[in-house]
């Protein structure tokens, strides 16, 4: 379980004026999140853990509080959504 690595999960939330972003990534004994607005680079945190096993609690332990928060989860064929389309150009 040493290299333990999955995939980025990629969530949104859109709400009144609200468009925001949050991801999270694990990487072994670790995991990443990037949060922000939609349209920007935002924040990124990582965060260590002793072993695989409390970064992998951690990882969907969050993953289970944002969805709760109405934040949801993009799949990979999905299109940008309209804020990021219009921030690109």
């Amino acid at each position: 379980m040493a290299g333990e690595k999955e995939e980025q999960r990629r969530f949104e939330f859109h709400e009144g004026n609200s468009a925001k972003f949050w991801a999270i990534e694990l990487d072994g004994a670790a995991h990443t999140v990037n949060y922000g607005r939609i349209g920007t680079a935002g924040q990124t945190k990582t965060k260590d853990f002793p072993d695989n096993e409390k970064a992998r609690m951690s990882y969907e332990k969050l993953i289970g509080e944002k969805t709760k928060n109405g934040y949801k989860e993009l799949k990979e064929a999905e299109p940008p959504s309209p804020e990021e389309a219009k921030a690109a150009k």
